[in-house]
């Protein structure tokens, strides 16, 4: 008995192997990195261990300042010192000024490094360069108030009141107003750039679906240390991701 020929007039439709599962951390995550991509990240979370070392250096600075008096000063609660004793204070605030602006410099160019088109990351780098100002002017600002604030105050005020005034030059104080207002210029401008940088290594959670990252960006703003800290895990995990062979 013969076998009977396949009826040709109906169609054979072929079913599709089903889809392959997400990747761990949702849809679009990567299976393996590109060179492009693990240099970038590996500049980025450079950039995170130097911000780590500086946020450490700013507080020491501002626990400085406070031993040294400065906010007694300010409330003319105590004679300032002059200006010679801060010298070492402006040091630090210079060591620390320098390796947020290293920092800064590492984590944009880690974001420019990422392969493909990144239409979300260029707001955030063009916006993040105020920075570059921004810290410059309030280092300049600073150095002028403390260099300055030692020849207003001169003597200690012995209570509250109108006798208070008597120990302040009022003609030294236009040198203090004007390195509070390049503070705080420079401190508008820093927190606006410094803001748009977090927001570019947020977005690297829609890329990599880090968790840690995103939550790093977000406090990299207001707790600087913690956020770096949890930025540089995040990006190690991601780096653990192999590598993909190049075509």
């Amino acid at each position: 008995m013969s076998t009977p020929l396949p009826n040709t007039a109906v169609p054979i439709v072929a079913v599709p192997p089903p889809p392959p599962p997400p990747p761990p951390g949702g849809f679009g995550g990567p299976r393996s990195l590109t060179g492009a991509e693990r240099d970038g990240l590996r500049k980025i979370s450079n950039g995170a261990l130097i911000g780590i070392v500086g946020a450490v250096a700013n507080l020491i600075i501002g626990a400085a300042l406070d031993a040294n008096g400065f906010t007694r000063a300010l409330l003319l609660e105590t004679k300032f010192s002059a200006w010679q004793t801060w010298i070492w204070v402006i040091a630090v605030l210079a060591f620390g000024v320098v390796l947020t602006l290293i920092e800064l410099a590492w984590m944009r160019d880690g974001l420019r490094r990422l392969p493909g088109p990144s239409p979300e990351l260029a707001g955030p780098l063009s916006i993040s360069r105020l920075v570059y100002p921004g810290l410059i002017l309030v280092f300049v600002g600073l150095a002028v108030l403390l260099g300055t604030i030692g020849t207003v105050l001169t003597c200690a005020p012995s209570g509250p009141g109108p006798a208070a005034m008597t120990c302040v030059r009022t003609g030294a104080l236009w040198p203090l107003f004007a390195g509070a207002g390049l503070a705080i210029l420079g401190g508008i401008l820093t927190a606006v750039g410094w803001i748009y940088l977090a927001i570019g290594i947020r977005r690297l959670e829609r890329r990599y679906h880090q968790s840690l990252v995103q939550v790093g960006a977000i406090l990299l703003v207001l707790f600087p240390l913690l956020g770096n800290i949890l930025i540089w895990v995040g990006l190690r995990q991601v780096q653990e991701l192999p590598t993909a062979p190049s075509g």
